[in-house]
């Protein structure tokens, strides 16, 4: 029964004419012919420097090498033996240490809060082929400890890379006074490690500028390749 009323109400249902749609012919797109890129061939444009290898060594004329050291007063008791152990390792290396030489200037400064700032100003002379920060900051009962050591550690890093000079991060950073003389020579002089990277980055960084001493510093900074190659 459904089904036949639902066949007799379909077929009363008006029916309405489809009309086609129009027909719109295409028009293709016209062709631009494309024009190849000039070809500028790199090796007569910017002549090629010779691959190598570079590394420090501690086997140049040392005699030439001038350093800087900038020792924290602040925990004496272990600054001074990191200066001990940084002096040996120099001395052994035919350092001259003796303040009144040519070779090794000594800055002392209250803490290492202000090893930094003195780091940068005496790498801003360019006198010296390396610096050495020295200092021992030790955690007490305060957050005193976090901030020191926070500003200490991004000031020598921030004074290396304004400056170009190797600046060596020397400063101790520890939980108690017995971890501190651990590393200044009861077990290990850590000063002697700090000596020994100053000697090497000294070396590394002639042999990457050995000729541009005089050359202005806004040429080594915006056309490296330019400077190496009129060195």
């Amino acid at each position: 029964m459904i089904g036949f009323w639902g066949d007799r109400v379909m077929r009363q249902l008006p029916h309405y004419p489809t009309t086609p749609l129009p027909h719109y012919p295409t028009t293709p797109l016209p062709h631009y012919p494309t024009t190849p890129l000039p070809h500028y061939p790199t090796s007569h444009s910017y002549p090629l420097l010779p691959m190598t290898v570079f590394e420090g060594n501690f086997t140049e004329d040392i005699s030439s090498l001038r350093f800087a050291i900038v020792i924290g007063r602040f925990n004496d008791l272990v600054t001074d033996k990191l200066l001990s152990g940084c002096q040996d390792c120099l001395k052994r290396h035919g350092v001259d240490v003796n303040p009144d030489g040519t070779q090794v200037d000594y800055i002392w400064v209250p803490g290492s809060f202000e090893v930094p700032m003195v780091a940068r100003q005496v790498a801003l002379s360019h006198r010296y082929d390396a610096v050495i920060c020295l200092g021992a900051i030790i955690r007490g009962q305060t957050p005193h400890f976090d901030y020191v050591a926070a500003e200490a550690a991004k000031g020598i890093a921030a004074a290396a890379f304004q400056t170009g000079v190797p600046v060596v991060f020397g400063i101790l950073t520890t939980d108690t006074l017995q971890q501190a003389l651990e590393r200044a020579g009861i077990k290990s002089n850590l000063g002697w490690n700090y000596a020994l990277s100053a000697l090497e980055m000294a070396s590394l960084m002639r042999q990457l500028r050995p000729r541009n001493e005089d050359k202005p510093l806004e040429l080594l900074e915006n056309n490296p390749q330019q400077a190496l190659m009129e060195g």
